[in-house]
């Protein structure tokens, strides 16, 4: 019976120790994404799908088209 107990008792850790066990979780960073417009050569990096550049772009020619510009 002292087992079952000990079973269903729960475990009571206190705050500062439970702090620290935290392991802060950090982000991975986004990779630069390089898209080259062909018709007149210019270049965007981003990070980012909303950077101006692309939006005018996406505008422009469509977004698949430009999505097809990217180079890595």
């Amino acid at each position: 019976m002292p087992q079952v107990l000990d079973v269903l008792r729960p475990v009571t850790i206190p705050y500062s120790e439970l702090r620290q066990r935290r392991i802060k979780a950090t982000r991975r960073s986004r990779d630069v994404k390089n898209y080259v417009n062909p018709p007149d050569g210019m270049v965007a990096e981003t990070k980012m799908a909303n950077h101006g550049l692309l939006k005018l772009w996406r505008m422009a020619y469509g977004s698949h088209v430009v999505a097809s510009w990217r180079v890595s």
